[in-house]
This record gives structure tokens, C-alpha cells and sequence, in this order.
């Protein structure tokens, strides 16, 4: 049975206007370690572009490390004077990560460094060695714009860290699946117009950091080229995980858009079910992140031959 879930009925849900309104105080990208560090999708002003392709050989192979050291420690660097803050939780699942850039106009290098000293803020960030900038001087310029920073770090820690399992209850599940699609939708600015459920059936096996990794980049995308600048999205559980399909209208072609190629790339490597099709004139981009564990299953076929 379809559920349709009326968003603005739900009292933790941002209305229309303060998704799209909210005050953005970093751009976003997703980027491609395996694709010498490629950014396949990004939210920042249309005359901007974040790219890590130019840091240094040493910055990369640090980025590199710390992406495969099964930390979830956010590693503050610095590009051209920026701060750039790697987020390394989505990577392990589907081999992205998430790069933070800041204007040096709202905060320098040297005033993040003091702010993730703070009490305030959470504990999630850890400093590149490559950084060799000082921390600032707290101010009271300096405190007022730490209380958006640390408002950004909690949001921050609330959608990308500890990502675990879903719940074996039907219902729970269901509810962090729609819960997340919202945060996500938030942090990009991005609104869901709404989320249909479809059948009430066990989600348990979803792969949380893929599922986030792909709400992250289609709705960078709908935020691009949909006109209005939202989305919807669908939901069907499939062999115990979530098929995902985030819908959109737009005015440009994209099946050779970066992110989409990108999805079809790692789809195929994981043998996922990835899609994109346009119908009636809308966008339907389709995942199902079920994670098998290929390695596990050939480690038990060894051992059966011993």
C-alpha cells in the first residue's frame, strides 16, 4: 500500500521558503578520489566552482589516507587561503566524499582553527598538517559568527556522522529514511515536495552512506536545473533495501551530466541498480543501495575448498 507523506503536516520539516531562503555559509561538492579528485556535483554561486584537482601531490595523498582510515574526523585543509573541510563518512560505501569550501570573506583559516577549539563545537574536526596558519584571536565579531559555524558543525554531525544500521522495525526504518531525505534536502536547499512510500516493507539492509551520497548529488542536481528548484522522491523496498528515485523537471539535458555518469560507473562496479530516464518531461533518477558483500562471500568459497 502507498503511503504519501504530507511534509508540511510534519512539524520537523523546514517549509519551501526556508529551505531555498537559508543562509548558505560554505559551498558543497562531491568529489571522485578514484578520479584524481574530481567534483561531480557541487552547490555554490553560479560563478563558482570548487575543485581539489589542484592541491598539491602531498594535500591529496593526505586526503587520500585519511579518506581510508576508517575515521569519521572531518580533516580541515586550506586551498588558495580557503579552508576546505574533507568529509570522509561517505566514502568507504561509495568511494565520494564530501569537500566544504569556505569564503575567506565569512571565515579565514585562522579563525576556523580557533572556533573548533570551542566548546561549542562539536568534536568532529581534526586539523591537516599541511596547515600551517594560526589560530585567531577571539573577538566578538569572531564569537557572533561562531554560533552560525557551530549551528552548521551540529547539522553537520547530525546527517554525516555515525551513520549505522536502519532499524528491523518496518516503521522506524521508513521514518529515518524520510528523516534523512529531509536533512539532506535542507543542507542543500533543496526542497521534497513530497515523499511517497511505496509498501510498507522491511528497508533494514539499506546501505545508509550510499543512500546519503546519492540524495547529496541528485539533489545537487535538482537544485541546479529544476525550475523549481525542488524535488520528489519515491521510496520502494526491494530485496529488504530501499530503491530510491528522486524526481525533477529540467531544462537541460543530463545524461552526460558528471554525477549521473559517475552513479552509472560505480553502479555498474558494485552491481547496483542505478537509472535515468526522462518521462513526461521529468527527471527519474533511480538507486537501490543494497550493499553485497562480495569479498565475505568469496572468503567463505575459499575457505570451502580448503
Amino acid at each position: 500500500m502507498n503511503r504519501l507523506l504530507n511534509l508540511d503536516e510534519n512539524r520537523s520539516v523546514h517549509t519551501t521558503s526556508e529551505v531555498q531562503g537559508r543562509r548558505h555559509i560554505c559551498n558543497c561538492a562531491l568529489i571522485s578520489p578514484a578520479n584524481s579528485m574530481k567534483t561531480i556535483a557541487f552547490r555554490a554561486p553560479s560563478l563558482s566552482t570548487i575543485s581539489l584537482a589542484e592541491l598539491s601531490e602531498a594535500q591529496k595523498s593526505e586526503i587520500v589516507e585519511h579518506l581510508c582510515s576508517y575515521t569519521e574526523d572531518i580533516l580541515l585543509c586550506a586551498r588558495d587561503g580557503r579552508a576546505l573541510a574533507i568529509i570522509p563518512s561517505l566514502y568507504p560505501s561509495s568511494s565520494l566524499c564530501v569537500a566544504l569550501e569556505f569564503d575567506e570573506e565569512r571565515f579565514t583559516v585562522g579563525e576556523l582553527l580557533r572556533l573548533i577549539e570551542c566548546e561549542e563545537c562539536p568534536r568532529i574536526f581534526r586539523v591537516s598538517k599541511h596547515v600551517t596558519v594560526t589560530p585567531a584571536r577571539m573577538t566578538p565579531i569572531l564569537q557572533r559568527k561562531g554560533t552560525e559555524f557551530f549551528s552548521l558543525a551540529r547539522e553537520i554531525e547530525g546527517i554525516f556522522c555515525r551513520l549505522g544500521t536502519l532499524s528491523a522495525d518496518v516503521d522506524e526504518a521508513t521514518e529515518e529514511l524520510c528523516m534523512r531525505a529531509q536533512k539532506f534536502a535542507y543542507f542543500v536547499g533543496c526542497p521534497i515536495e513530497r515523499i511517497n512510500v511505496l509498501d510498507n516493507e522491511s528497508c533494514v539492509l539499506t546501505d545508509l552512506p550510499l543512500y546519503s551520497a546519492f540524495l547529496l548529488s541528485t539533489f545537487i542536481l535538482a537544485r541546479a536545473y529544476a525550475p523549481s528548484r525542488s524535488a520528489r522522491l519515491d521510496l520502494r523496498p526491494m530485496s529488504s533495501a530501499a530503491e530510491v528515485c528522486v524526481i525533477f523537471e529540467s531544462d537541460e539535458p543530463l545524461e552526460l551530466n558528471d554525477a549521473i555518469l559517475e552513479w552509472e560507473r560505480l553502479s555498474s562496479e558494485r552491481n547496483m541498480l542505478f537509472g535515468c530516464e526522462m518521462r513526461d518531461g521529468e527527471y527519474r533518477i533511480t538507486f537501490h543501495p543494497l550493499r553485497r558483500d562480495w569479498s565475505y562471500l568469496g572468503l567463505k568459497q575459499d575457505t570451502q575448498t580448503i
